[in-house]
């Protein structure tokens, strides 16, 4: 194996067929190098962001060096890679207009694609928690661990509405992609939901009793009943009373 400063030097070579009047220009800001298997041999998979233009990918192997032709709009701003312990997942968060996203690759596909399918490449899973927060923790015995924000076990278009507290734990397993919540909190939102609820600023108010509605939570009928004997809130009350028709149904 080249060493990884020698891999910079052959990356930039490459880049100054199709921007060579920027090249001299960029600040390399940060680089990942992951050893993986390739063709029955070993190879390095190198990304990397550049100030100028998206993440670049390359590999780097016995039988070739190329550029992968693919490249996401979720993983056009690289700011965290891991490589899990069986080297055929990747775990990608980026960052796209100051908003995280976090994908979960195909280390086969993403070696594999051509000119003709590189368009086509799709993740195996992708999590947009905005207007949320997310992080990845670690490769675990679950699968990969991660941290957020959101209750990620409530999904309405292609989004996750409503706000958990910080640093709320989920593992994501590395053959089904499911998503196994790991806080308390997670694993009974509605709980925490009416637990919090009463202390709550009015505004994260509203969006509890939104979220109690959408899991069907009938158990926060008496808190909701408390609420609005004591909410001078006119939102939170027309929210409240709503919520508990619906709830009573």
């Amino acid at each position: 194996m080249l060493r990884l400063s020698v891999f910079v030097c052959i990356v930039m070579l490459t880049q100054v067929s199709f921007a060579a009047e920027k090249i001299h220009d960029s600040v390399l800001k940060k680089l990942f190098s992951f050893e993986v298997d390739y063709q029955d041999s070993k190879a390095t998979l190198l990304a990397f962001n550049l100030d100028f233009d998206e993440a670049q990918w390359f590999l780097f192997s016995d039988y070739d060096n190329k550029k992968l032709l693919i490249s996401p709009n979720s993983m056009s701003q690289i700011s965290q890679v891991i490589l899990s312990d069986e080297k055929h997942l990747l775990a990608v968060l980026s960052v796209g207009e100051g908003h995280p996203l976090l994908d979960l690759v195909s280390i086969s596909a993403l070696l594999s694609a051509t000119p003709e399918t590189a368009k086509q490449f799709q993740p195996e899973l992708t999590i947009n928690p905005y207007p949320g927060n997310i992080n990845i923790v670690s490769w675990d015995d679950c699968g990969l661990l991660i941290e957020t924000d959101r209750l990620l076990s409530y999904k309405e278009h292609q989004s996750y509405p409503f706000h958990l507290a910080e640093s709320t734990q989920y593992c994501i397993e590395a053959k089904t992609y499911n998503i196994v919540p790991i806080s308390e909190r997670a694993i009974h939102p509605a709980a925490f939901y009416i637990k919090t609820l009463p202390s709550a600023k009015p505004w994260d108010q509203v969006d509890m009793i939104e979220a109690l509605v959408a899991l069907q939570a009938k158990e926060a009928v008496p808190v909701l009943d408390q609420l609005l004997k004591d909410s001078k809130d006119e939102n939170v009350h027309q929210k409240a009373l709503e919520a508990r028709r619906v709830l009573l149904k």
